[in-house]
């Protein structure tokens, strides 16, 4: 597995000089408790779409992999556990479509920040023309996990309990990423293993 991975981020290094490689490198290599829901291909498709955005990447691995310890708890079924994996993964690819202010070493004016605000939009988009395997919930929860109540989409998107359910989920472990400033720690320590975070997070759990 090892030697496979460099071939695609060989391929993104060349047209992006200044890709942060070691970090994609990592993020896939701590990628492999979710291969066996989301598949390994499925999920180096969609590392190859954040190449430009490794920061955002990461935030949706350690999301990804905090779900794998609630779905442990709730005992949810192998479905709803690959469909929140795949939003956690998801829900935020539309930031790709504006790599050069998710990256700016600087604050974005309103403008900017406004662009930056449809990423939910874009996401869709990018699942529609990437071709991305995923449920029409998923897409659904992934359009609308910004704001949701307050854009009034829960009266235009029917979701059932399991899918508000999985609103939740994202909801808490996306709160949770913010609070415990792994975020913005990440822009410091980005080439830290996800491992270790997620240790940070195990301990969190039991406390």
């Amino acid at each position: 597995d090892r030697f496979t991975v460099p071939v695609w981020l060989l391929e993104a290094s060349i047209e992006y000089p200044d890709l942060q490689t070691d970090l994609l490198y990592n993020l896939f290599d701590q990628s492999k408790p979710l291969w066996r829901y989301v598949g390994k291909e499925w999920l180096i498709k969609i590392l190859k779409l954040y190449t430009r955005i490794p920061l955002v990447a990461a935030h949706a691995l350690r999301l990804a992999l905090m779900a794998l310890l609630v779905v442990k708890k709730l005992h949810l079924d192998r479905q709803l556990t690959t469909e929140l994996i795949q939003v956690c993964l998801l829900h935020d690819i539309g930031k790709s479509l504006c790599p050069d202010l998710i990256n700016a070493p600087r604050s974005l004016n309103e403008k900017e920040r406004g662009e930056v605000r449809k990423h939910p939009v874009h996401s869709f988009g990018v699942i529609e023309k990437n071709k991305i395997d995923v449920s029409e919930r998923v897409k659904i929860l992934v359009v609308t996990h910004r704001n949701y109540e307050k854009q009034g989409l829960q009266h235009i998107f029917e979701l059932n309990a399991d899918g508000e359910l999985l609103q939740e989920i994202l909801f808490v472990i996306n709160r949770l990423d913010d609070s415990q400033n792994f975020t913005r720690a990440f822009h410091h320590r980005g080439k830290e293993d996800v491992a270790k975070v997620l240790e940070e997070l195990k301990t969190l759990a039991k406390e």
